[in-house]
């Protein structure tokens, strides 16, 4: 039987339970030094973040040679990896929370909000890169590039409407409450310019990450 963990490399693993373990205990610390949840609502987004890379795992394990299933079930799951998948870059936007209070540590404060941004971030391009490894199979590695570049900028866009217009993942299920804030958000000019321009600059953050990760990948090969 092949577990879905076997999916991601076991040094790849560990980094990033290693990695979310220091993001818990900054937060305990935090909370138990300051007397507050404040901060409280960043586990659950660090839970939510850890979705994409089930999906993505699960993605890969059905796309497997060895593995016979149908296209449905390999479409349904890269559909809900890519509706979870913003889940992941989304940590980084909580920094919005960061303010100075009575009886807590600022610089603490910020690395603690840091940490888990970054920890979106390796997650994030953990998760992207297992789709990209399935769909180079499929369609080369040029075009998967592409298809990654809009991924991220889908991304981007997934990112701003779960900050700004307060959408979540599982909104999917209630379709009615998606048009209702939609439809209220969409007459506002405003609105609409707030969400492409930060949808804009977060894709260049993004990209210019997965840059920097496929120049490495690069130099890893040649050497």
């Amino acid at each position: 039987m092949v577990h879905w963990y076997h999916m991601l490399s076991k040094k790849t693993l560990r980094f990033l339970l290693l990695t979310t373990l220091e993001c818990l205990l900054l937060l305990l610390y935090r909370m138990a030094g300051s007397q507050s949840t404040t901060y409280e609502y960043l586990l659950i987004n660090l839970a939510l973040a850890w979705i994409p890379v089930a999906f993505s795992t699960l993605f890969v394990w059905l796309t497997s040679p060895k593995r016979i299933q149908r296209k449905s079930s390999i479409a349904l799951c890269f559909f809900f990896w890519l509706i979870f998948f913003p889940n992941s870059p989304y940590l980084v936007t909580d920094i919005v929370h960061l303010q100075p209070q009575n009886g807590t540590i600022l610089w603490f404060d910020v690395l603690l909000l840091e940490s888990f941004s970054i920890s979106g971030f390796f997650l994030t391009f953990v998760s992207l890169f297992q789709i990209q490894k399935v769909f180079t199979k499929w369609i080369g590695r040029t075009n998967t590039i592409y298809v990654s570049v809009a991924l991220l900028y889908i991304t981007s866009v997934g990112v701003s409407i779960g900050r700004f217009w307060r959408l979540n993942s599982w909104d999917v299920a209630n379709p009615l409450r998606v048009l209702r804030v939609v439809s209220m958000n969409i007459a506002s000019p405003e609105k609409i310019l707030e969400i492409l321009s930060f949808s804009t600059f977060f894709f260049f953050l993004l990209i210019t990450i997965y840059m920097f990760l496929a120049v490495l990948e690069d130099k890893k090969s040649l050497s």
